[in-house]
C-alpha cells in the first residue's frame, strides 16, 4: 500500500510541475490557480491579498472568531458556487454576517448590522460617505437574508457581482481592523 502511495505522489509531481509552469507563463491571466493538486478560481491577485487573505490573517485571533466562521464560510461557499451557482446568494449572506458579527464587536452591543450601523462607523471615526456605502450594502445584502421568510425569491447573481460584494466587505473589514485601537 505504501509503494502505491508514493506512486500516486511522484505522479501527482510529475504533472504539478507542468501545470504550474503553464499557468505561471500564461501570457494572460486565466483565472486559476494551482494549488495541492487542485485548480481553484482566481480573482484579482491584489485584491485577494489585502482583502481577502490579510483580512484571514488577521481574522484568526481567537476573539475574531465570530467574524472569521462566516467569513470563510462565505468563501467556501463562493469557491464551490461555480459548481452550484445557487450558493451565490448564501456567499452575500455569509458575508454580510461576518460583518454584522464584527460590528457587535466593534460596538460592544448584540444588535443586528442595521441597528448597530450608525454606532459602528462612530466608533471607526469615519465620514458621511461610508454612513452611505454601509447602508446600501446592508439595504442590498438584506435582500438575500430576508428572502427565505418570505416568497420573494432571491435576485439572480452573477459571480463577478458576488466576488465584488466580498472584497467590498473586506474593504469594510480592514477599516475596521486598522481603525480599532489595538
Amino acid at each position: 500500500m505504501k509503494q502505491r502511495e508514493k506512486l500516486v505522489a511522484t505522479d501527482q509531481l510529475r504533472l504539478d510541475t507542468p501545470v504550474e509552469r503553464t499557468l505561471r507563463d500564461a501570457e494572460v491571466d486565466l483565472g486559476v490557480g494551482y494549488e495541492n493538486g487542485t485548480f481553484l478560481r482566481s480573482g484579482a491577485e491584489l485584491l485577494d491579498e489585502k482583502l481577502i487573505n490579510e483580512a484571514l490573517r488577521w481574522l484568526s485571533s481567537r476573539q475574531h472568531e465570530s467574524i472569521l466562521k462566516p467569513f470563510s464560510k462565505g468563501l467556501e461557499h463562493f469557491l464551490k458556487a461555480g459548481k452550484s451557482p445557487e450558493l451565490l446568494s448564501d456567499v452575500v449572506t455569509d458575508m454580510y454576517e461576518a460583518l454584522e458579527a464584527l460590528g457587535k464587536i466593534v460596538t460592544n452591543r448584540d444588535k443586528d448590522l442595521s441597528a448597530n450601523a450608525e454606532l459602528f462607523l462612530k466608533k471607526l471615526g469615519v465620514s458621511e460617505a461610508y454612513k452611505k456605502l454601509l447602508k446600501e450594502y446592508i439595504s442590498y445584502a438584506n435582500k438575500f437574508r430576508h428572502a427565505a421568510d418570505t416568497s420573494v425569491p432571491k435576485p439572480n447573481l452573477s459571480t463577478a457581482e458576488v466576488e465584488s460584494f466580498i472584497y467590498l466587505t473586506g474593504v469594510f473589514v480592514r477599516l475596521a481592523i486598522q481603525a480599532s485601537p489595538a
